[in-house]
């Protein structure tokens, strides 16, 4: 496997959502992963062959700071 691109890119003010992609290729496959995260949500998808085949999102967890 070789890997293609890595990215990383954030988006808006306050809130700002945090993003990492990369693409590699294994024989006839061409495969991409974007993973997401900012302080509310978390998640990931996976592409092969341009054809979303995973897709995952979830909050984060809270943890107290006292």
């Amino acid at each position: 496997m070789q890997l293609i691109c890595a990215d990383w890119t954030g988006i808006g003010n306050f809130m700002k959502t945090f993003e990492k992609t990369w693409s590699a290729q294994y024989r006839d496959m061409e495969i991409s992963v974007r993973n997401f995260w900012n302080l509310e949500r978390t998640g990931a998808e996976v592409y092969i062959n341009g054809r979303r085949v995973y897709h995952n999102e979830a909050e984060m967890a809270s943890a107290s700071l006292r």
